[in-house]
């Protein structure tokens, strides 16, 4: 609860322990002389503490401007104290033993004539949070990592609360994935923390320590791991009788009877030394484990030869404790991404994908596990596996009894679903009730052979959507809750980026809200992020996102792909897709219930037409226009301004697939006035895409994020219908 404030301050002291550092200043900017991978470091909490006290003091201060504000490393005598962390247990002790890791207390008093405001937690990471907690409570909210993201409601005359309040996280783990964007930029390091995200995944670490200072555990691995720690194109790591090297180790591993030399000049490789531990597709092992640029697809290996997982787990192990995977706390132990599976009859006997998965994943966690024994790890590794199409459906085989579900977690991956609908929408029988029915499975309702915790992995910017603008503010409003209330305790969506955020502030902000508070209400939520971002045109700015949302209900269709399930059968469509392969009638243009060309089918799985979509995307930009002329105030200008950056962006993404589409509809109907017409006027969007880049500056990862024409994924069907309908001019 806050209680009426106190008399206004002239001077408020912030007060927290400083450990054996030299002063605040030099425990909050520690960094390379703190093991941040020992989990009991003191060095680490303190530092935590002194960074929480140090970002108080900057917030506070643009707050209060009047008033004057020093920290402090121990009790001092002033008026008005707000001590922080052990500090504060020490001069104001309270009962922290039912609090959780992260759970937070602040308490405010009258002691010996002045005010003592408290801020407590169990550990450095929960003192950060109460901070925040504090700061939300004088009104501060972070709403973007930009300069002009965070709102200070700036006070002329400024009053200590009287506040008494305990928070405890709704999601234990409250993730970043991202495998667009690296930790380069402080402002959105910061913004994590302010938000209470406490784990990442990113496409590029360069700042580990300043992350694990704010709270924030590094997950590494996914759907690369097996190419970069057992491709069969690796130099093979033993002295081996077809290639002796003293300066290699012994051999431990039998001679394979289907060892072949390698050539004169040519590497000695896993596959040489033994095909056997890789993938049989087609009656042939394979050495197609990891080909493209993201090295994450092809055959994986044979999960049923014993030998092959003992020595992926045991470079795993290495790794984890001297190598690129030292700094993790998680490991996301991921196949290949839509890769074929091994075809032996060995490999058949043990069951579903999915259980030759969790097979893997039992023994890599048993070998993690005698690492800490040895004393050769010091710190905690949660091993996360994906639910994640082929391996969707449990695993048809029971799993070992002492399995240890602490430390592995299934992540669901519902990367099939539409956003029409709600997850759980029964009359979503094209897509998502099949989704469902096996989401449940995994919560244990079917008493099958998984009992462990359940993470869930979103796509509420899912990589082909290339960032767009976008809102599925009223299906995380309900989708969320209902996550957690079948038991998700773990989450995160793909893929976050890490500025120039636009619209999508909206998203991440309500996304992380109803993580640490499932029960926030996300009307509440929007009205007061209408109201604070964007002031005076609050109003213009409600009916822009209401119908941002009409207008997002189809993007996985539109922009990326969904699944259609229907009886045995299952197929992705993807409007891009189908351009590229210049399919043409309009029937398969536009296959699914969900999304035709022109009309919303009375079906239940009906939804908003291509014709309609682009209207709704029209009244949006004519509200976002009219926002920014009414606007008067330089913040909200400021906020208009990269909102209208990545719309605008988004309107000629949508328009140029738009067009295709009609392109596409008319050359399949003979229609060449019309063909030609579209595509002159698709030519025209895709020029003005191919000069923008700002929207995708500084998204990593996918080739197709070089400019905004590649980033629609439907640039080689331009490129067939130009040499069609192009003139040479072009």
């Amino acid at each position: 609860r806050e209680g009426k404030e106190n008399k206004k301050l002239k001077k408020i002291v912030i007060a927290v322990d400083k450990g054996a550092f030299r002063s605040v200043y030099q425990g909050a900017e520690a960094l390379d002389t703190i093991d941040w991978n020992d989990s009991s470091s003191p060095e680490a909490e303190t530092s935590r503490e002194c960074f929480g006290a140090l970002d108080l003091l900057c917030h506070i201060q643009k707050l209060a401007p009047r008033t004057e504000f020093a920290v402090e490393s121990e009790m001092p005598s002033g008026e008005a104290v707000i001590v922080i962390g052990r500090l504060a247990q020490k001069v104001m002790p309270v009962d922290l033993s039912s609090m959780g890791e992260e759970d937070f207390l602040i308490r405010t008093e009258k002691r010996d004539g002045r005010i003592v405001t408290g801020l407590y937690g169990r550990t450095g990471t929960a003192v950060l949070y109460a901070v925040s907690g504090y700061l939300e409570s004088l009104g501060v909210r972070w709403f973007s990592p930009s300069v002009h993201g965070t709102h200070i409601p700036v006070r002329e005359e400024f009053c200590l609360p009287d506040i008494q309040t305990r928070q405890s996280p709704s999601f234990k783990t409250r993730g970043c994935y991202s495998e667009i964007a690296d930790d380069s930029d402080e402002a959105f390091l910061n913004w994590l923390m302010h938000n209470r995200v406490n784990f990442a995944y990113l496409e590029q670490y360069k700042n580990i320590p300043k992350l694990k200072k704010r709270g924030i555990k590094v997950c590494r691995g996914g759907h690369s791991i097996l190419y970069q720690y057992f491709s069969p194109k690796l130099s093979y790591p033993y002295s081996h009788l077809y290639r002796p090297d003293q300066e290699k180790p012994v051999d431990p591993y039998p001679l394979s009877l289907e060892a072949v030399p390698a050539g004169e000049g040519e590497e000695f490789t896993y596959f040489h030394a033994h095909p056997e531990w890789y993938g049989m597709v087609v009656g042939k092992r394979s050495q197609e484990l990891g080909t493209g640029r993201t090295e994450g697809f092809g055959d994986n290996f044979c999960t049923s030869n014993p030998d092959a997982v003992r020595e992926l787990c045991g470079r795993l192990v290495e790794s984890l404790i001297s190598g690129e995977l030292s700094d993790a706390d998680y490991l996301n132990f991921w196949m290949l991404d839509n890769g074929r599976w091994c075809q032996c009859p060995e490999c058949k006997k043990n069951g579903n994908e999915t259980a030759r998965l969790c097979f893997i994943v039992y023994q890599l966690n048993k070998r993690i596990q005698e690492a800490r024994k040895k004393g050769l790890l010091r710190r905690e590794i949660t091993i996360l596996f994906p639910a994640y199409h082929e391996t969707l459906p449990l695993p048809d085989q029971p799993l070992p009894e002492d399995f240890d579900y602490r430390r592995c977690v299934v992540t669901y991956f519902p990367i099939e679903r539409c956003y029409v609908h709600h997850i759980d929408d029964p009359n979503c029988t094209e897509t998502n009730s099949r989704l469902f029915e096996q989401l449940r499975e995994w919560t244990g309702e079917s008493g099958g052979n998984y009992r462990g915790e359940l993470f869930i992995g979103e796509y509420y910017n899912v990589g082909s959507f290339a960032s767009v603008s976008v809102s599925f503010a009223e299906k995380m409003a309900h989708d969320i809750p209902l996550y957690h209330q079948m038991g998700a305790r773990h989450m995160y969506y793909m893929h976050m980026t890490a500025r120039d955020w636009g619209t999508l502030a909206f998203t991440n902000g309500l996304f992380y809200s109803m993580l640490w508070n499932v029960g926030l209400n996300a009307e509440h939520y929007k009205k007061e992020f209408y109201s604070l971002y964007y002031r005076e045109v609050s109003g213009v700015m409600e009916q822009f996102y209401g119908l941002l949302e009409k207008g997002s209900a189809n993007m996985k269709y539109f922009k990326h792909y969904q699944y259609l399930f229907e009886g045995g059968r299952q197929e992705r469509l993807a409007l891009w897709g189908r351009l590229n392969q210049m399919a043409g009638k309009r029937e398969e243009v536009f296959p699914l219930k969900h999304m035709q060309y022109d009309v919303t089918l009375k079906d239940p799985n009906g939804g908003i037409s291509a014709v309609e979509m682009m209207e709704v995307y029209h009244q949006c930009r004519t509200l976002l226009e009219k926002a920014r002329y009414c606007s008067e105030d330089e913040t909200t200008a400021l906020r208009l301004e990269e909102d209208t950056a990545r719309f605008e962006y988004t309107w000629l993404s949508l328009n140029y697939l738009f067009h295709m589409a009609r392109l596409a509809i008319f050359h399949e109907e003979n229609k060449k006035t019309a063909a030609g017409c579209e595509y002159q006027i698709a030519a025209g969007y895709a020029g003005w895409l191919k000069k923008i880049t700002r929207p995708l500056e500084g998204l990593l990862h996918f080739e197709f994020y070089d400019n905004g024409l590649s980033a629609t994924w439907a640039e080689e069907a331009f490129r067939r219908y130009s040499a069609i309908y192009g003139d040479e001019d072009r």
